[in-house]
């Protein structure tokens, strides 16, 4: 049984919108599988990390801004969010935590990509489950997801 990738995305922009009628297998309770949101304003990057992940049965949203992000997460609350440094280190070290706090029945798990350089650590009071620095390769960053939505 195969479910759609649905949800309610009001006037987001496209980039921001899950996936509209890509497949999902459906657990055999009826389940819906776990989400994991990818905020980058890499295209190229949102959709290898995208694909690999569907892959293996899991529910993508998807944005290019933060705010688009913020919002993805705040309606769909899901399992694990993958957080471009890139973008948390434009919008401000509030994000880092805007993002780690967004409240449900559990925290999402954070991880965060990309260039770390002194200035750009997460803030210490944000619990980042896991950073990949930049190059990073997708077959760890894939493998640590999955850890985390188990």
């Amino acid at each position: 049984m195969e479910g759609k990738v649905t949800g309610a995305t009001g006037n987001l922009p496209p980039a921001a919108r899950p996936v509209p009628g890509e497949t999902v297998p459906a657990s055999p309770l009826g389940i819906s599988p776990p989400r994991v949101l990818i905020v980058d304003e890499s295209e190229d990057s949102r959709e290898v990390l995208k694909t690999a992940l569907q892959r293996r049965g899991l529910e993508i949203l998807e944005a290019d801004a933060a705010d688009q992000g913020l919002a993805l997460a705040q309606t769909h609350r899901p399992s694990v969010i993958v957080l471009d440094l890139e973008i948390a280190e434009r919008a401000g070290r509030q994000l880092c935590h805007d993002f780690a706090q967004q409240a449900g029945p559990q925290p999402p798990s954070l991880v965060l990509i990309g260039s770390v350089r002194r200035s750009s650590h997460p803030p210490s009071e944000v619990a980042a489950d896991e950073v990949f620095s930049k190059p990073y390769h997708y077959g760890p960053l894939i493998r640590r997801i999955e850890q985390l939505v188990t």
